[in-house]
């Protein structure tokens, strides 16, 4: 798990240097269904053309404490520039992480899709997206959807 991990974070530096720009930031993800949850959101931004990459975590607003719950994602996303808009649609694993354990089962069964638009004000990027759960076996999408938003600052 951590070699996977590992090649992840490489893989998004290398997109950050051939495809510019890091943007550091966070915002809210909120669940529209299910238990209506809401989670605070970090996230880092690596690239804006063509490619880029987002490294993002969550933590439940009803308990802040990481070691209960994290929900971390690895996305590799297309991402279309047109002015200054960003559209942009990608792929992550699930990496869940509960009472400081992690979850094999969730890596295996799941992981995630989104989609969003991001409104670039150079150094300043502020995005919204809307993700599912992707279900591997048999590949389905998730019932509940979830909407993210946040501003990020560029470098």
């Amino acid at each position: 798990m951590k070699k996977i991990l590992i090649v992840v974070v490489v893989a998004l530096m290398l997109s950050s240097v051939a495809f510019g720009g890091v943007y550091l930031g966070g915002g809210l993800m909120k669940e529209f269904g299910g238990w209506n949850r809401t989670f605070l959101e970090g996230r880092i931004t690596a690239g804006s053309t063509g490619l880029s990459a987002d490294i993002m975590g969550h933590l439940s607003l009803s308990n802040l404490n990481p070691t209960h719950f994290l929900q971390l994602y690895t996305y590799v996303n297309v991402n279309i520039p047109l002015s200054s808009l960003d559209f942009y649609a990608g792929f992550s694993p699930s990496w869940f992480f509960s009472n400081g354990k992690f979850s094999e089962n969730e890596l295996k069964s799941h992981g995630y899709v989104h989609a969003g638009v991001a409104l670039n004000f150079k150094p300043l990027r502020i995005y919204g997206e809307i993700s599912y759960q992707v279900i591997y076996s048999p590949i389905s999408l998730g019932i509940v959807p979830m909407g993210s938003f946040g501003v990020q600052l560029g470098f």
